[in-house]
């Protein structure tokens, strides 16, 4: 996919169609997540590529896959700052829950000094030289 990249900035268009055939699911999965319907997503996913092909030349277009998925996560923050809305609530994990045991006993170990309870053994450690 690299060299894709590389026949884009020379002005390819069936580059550009490779391109978009090979990242175009993951980076529309990756819209879809941060704004808040698929309208949206949709659009800013045609502005990406868009900006993908008139940006080809630029020193800092997208090499690759990673500067694809920053380039589309900097025009969804655009996207969602331009037109005053909230981002996509991302789904809290058990830590961020108020009263979860690990929160709880982080807490215990702040307010009391002492060491959280670990749910796993500790592994041994080695002593000596290998």
């Amino acid at each position: 996919m690299i060299k894709d990249f590389e026949d884009l900035k020379f002005g390819r268009k069936d580059a550009l169609a490779s391109v978009y055939e090979k990242t175009a699911p993951h980076i529309y999965a990756i819209l879809c997540r941060r704004l808040a319907d698929e309208d949206a997503a949709q659009t800013v996913m045609k502005t990406v590529y868009s900006l993908l092909w008139t940006n080809r030349h630029a020193d800092d277009a997208p090499s690759d896959i990673n500067g694809l998925r920053a380039l589309a996560h900097r025009e969804a923050i655009k996207y969602i700052v331009s037109n005053n809305l909230q981002p996509k609530p991302s789904t809290p994990t058990d830590t961020s829950k108020p009263n979860s045991p690990v929160n709880d006993d982080l807490r215990q170990a702040y307010l009391e000094g002492r060491k959280p309870s670990r749910s796993k053994p500790a592994k041994p450690q080695l002593k000596g030289r290998i």
